[in-house]
């Protein structure tokens, strides 16, 4: 049986959230359970044991997050604390142990302080040392930074 998420959780909640987004989108009233799950390519008895139970499992969760194209990280961040859907890196869970496993494999060179920081509209469910890795590498190679100030440069329009 897959995991389950926490009822009353802040992914949980969002999850949610974005159901009922997605029964009101589109119409002037609140479409049915079936009608909404067959258009979005969810499974309806799922969705309907989900909204009358508050229980979630992780699978399902990453299916209704996929209808919004993000995490359910992302849901939290776009449904209950106002974001645009993405997830910072760092907030990953598992993020600290990838960048300590990492560093141990790689080196302490890259910068992984300035790659927790990067939002991402799609991201892992558990952070791995190799997406770590990844990340600080961009930055590495791609962007100069001052080792007591990072600085963002936008790209010329």
């Amino acid at each position: 049986m897959p995991p389950k998420l926490d009822p009353g959780g802040d992914r949980t909640k969002a999850c949610l959230l974005a159901v009922e987004d997605l029964r009101t989108r589109g119409v002037s009233e609140k479409r049915s359970v079936n009608a909404t799950a067959k258009e979005f390519g969810l499974q309806q008895q799922t969705l309907n044991k989900f909204i009358l139970s508050g229980q979630l499992g992780i699978e399902f969760a990453d299916q209704i997050a996929a209808v919004f194209e993000t995490t359910v990280d992302g849901l939290a961040w776009l449904f209950l604390r106002g974001g645009e859907g993405a997830v910072r890196a760092g907030d990953v869970p598992g993020w600290s142990r990838a960048v300590d496993d990492a560093r141990g494999t790689y080196g302490d060179e890259y910068p992984f302080e300035l790659a927790a920081e990067v939002r991402l509209p799609v991201a892992p469910r558990v952070a791995s040392k190799e997406f770590a890795y990844d990340l600080a590498l961009v930055f590495h190679k791609h962007a100069r930074v001052s080792g007591a100030r990072p600085v963002a440069r936008r790209a010329a329009r």
